[in-house]
C-alpha cells in the first residue's frame, strides 16, 4: 500500500536528502532535475516554515536534521521515490 506525499516539513528535508545523494553519486543527476528540487524544495519549506513563524536559519536548521535522518534510516530508492511525490505534489 503506498502512501501520499509526506508533509511539507519531511518532503522538504526528503527532497535536501536527495540533493545530497545525486550530489553523492549514490542517485542518477536525471532522478528528479536540479532546478525542480530546488523549486520544490523550497515550496515545501516555506509551507511548512511560515505558518510556524520560524526564521529562515532555523528551518533550515530542523530541515537539514531530519535530511541526514533520513539519509541514515532509508535507502535511495526510498528517499528518490518519496521525493519525486512531493515534488509531483507542489
Amino acid at each position: 500500500m503506498t502512501k501520499g506525499p509526506d508533509d511539507h516539513f519531511t518532503c522538504a528535508a526528503m527532497i535536501g536528502a536527495l540533493d545530497q545523494l545525486v550530489a553523492s553519486g549514490e542517485v542518477p543527476q536525471d532522478a528528479v532535475p536540479a532546478n525542480t528540487r530546488l523549486t520544490a524544495g523550497m515550496t515545501h519549506l516555506n509551507a511548512w516554515a511560515i505558518p510556524n513563524n520560524l526564521q529562515e536559519k532555523e528551518a533550515f536548521e530542523k530541515v537539514k536534521e531530519e535530511r541526514s535522518r533520513l539519509i541514515a534510516t532509508l535507502t535511495p530508492a526510498e528517499i528518490t521515490a518519496r521525493a519525486k511525490a512531493c515534488v509531483d505534489g507542489v
